[in-house]
This record gives structure tokens, sequence and C-alpha cells, in this order.
């Protein structure tokens, strides 16, 4: 949201100043009195950092080709294996691609108290920005069954968004892989562009 203010014709309102500060407009237009408090210098440092932004500026992936879909279902399978289900029995297996072509593998890990299971696809995630990895082409997702489709729950699909808005989500298909932009699965996200607006002065 670099510019912000510049954007609008209608000049911003200068507040007086306040315990002897200065008046005048901040960086991108908005106004100010003296210098911001620490609190909210704090806050824009955050929002600054590579977490929240790195999504905003990667270029759209092609959707993967059904060899790759194909690639990826496959080492998802191989990860369900690994599932910890003993409570649903519903063994999870996912496969994320990144944008250099490597592949993380994730599982589904239960626990008894069921609140701290893990997903298979935010394991997967995990893995990957532990790596150093911020960037991801597509997903893959499988559930028990080898032909059925398994989407990603809305918890995992919200923190795909985070790094990925535009990842493609491979599942299994009864002919052919099915191939679904996440945005598709997850309409109107919340995003840090919307946490920045709430948090404007």
């Amino acid at each position: 949201l670099h510019g912000w203010g510049e954007k609008h014709a209608i000049p911003p309102r200068v507040r007086p100043p306040r315990n002897g500060g200065v008046a005048g407009p901040r960086a991108g237009g908005s106004p100010y009195c003296g210098p911001a408090p620490p609190s909210a210098a704090r806050r824009r440092t955050r929002r600054r950092k590579d977490g929240p932004h790195v999504s905003t500026s990667r270029a759209t992936p092609a959707p993967p080709s059904p060899e790759t879909a194909a690639r990826l279902l496959e080492h998802a399978r191989r990860a369900r294996a690994q599932a910890y289900a003993p409570y649903s029995r519903f063994p999870v297996g996912a496969a994320l691609l990144t944008e250099d072509g490597s592949v993380v593998p994730g599982c589904n890990v239960e626990n008894a108290s069921f609140s701290l299971t893990n997903c298979a696809e935010r394991v997967a995630l995990g893995s990957a920005i532990a790596q150093g990895r911020r960037g991801f082409q597509a997903i893959a997702v499988v559930g028990p069954e080898d032909d059925v489709a398994t989407a990603p729950c809305g918890s995992c699909r919200q923190a795909l968004f985070e790094f990925a808005p535009e990842l493609w989500v491979v599942m299994p298909g009864s002919d052919a892989p099915r191939v679904v932009p996440l945005r598709e699965l997850l309409p109107g996200a919340f995003d840090a562009q919307r946490l920045e607006e709430g948090a404007r002065p």
C-alpha cells in the first residue's frame, strides 16, 4: 500500500501539534503530530518484515501440468503412509511444490487433545518455511482414498494463502488429477493488506 495517501484527491487533514510536536505530513501523505508513538512504530516495523509481504509480490505461477500433478499426488500418497491418525483414522498426505521445483511432504499428526492436531498441509508448509523457502507453486492433498478428492480445511487454506495466494491445489479425480486455484477455495481471504488498512492512524 505504498503511496496510499497520494492516490486520494482530498489532501490529508493536518492535526494540531501535540506535546511540542511539529505538524506536517508523514511519508505517503498521512498527517502526524510530532514523533509517532513507539508502539505504532513497532507495529509498522512488524508489518514490513518479510512474512506478511512475501506473498504479495510474486507472479502467478502457471497451473501444474498433468504430469507434474500426478507426480505431486504420488509424493502426497507416500507422505500419507507416515500419517499419525489413530483417532480419526483419516490419514492425509500433502506435497508442497516450491518455486525451485523441490517437493516438501507433510502428513497429519493427531493428538489426544484434538485441538493440537496438525494437518498435513500445515506440516508441509511449516517444514518448507523452516528450510527458508517462501515461494510455492502448488500443493497436492490426498485423503484415505486414492481417487476421491480431499480439499484442505479452512485453516489450512488461510495458512497457505499467507504465503501463496496464487497457489494451485491438486486433488485426486476419478479420471485425472483435479487442479483448483486456492483463491477459488478461499474467496474473501483475510490478508496482510486488510490488516494494514485496519491499522492506519
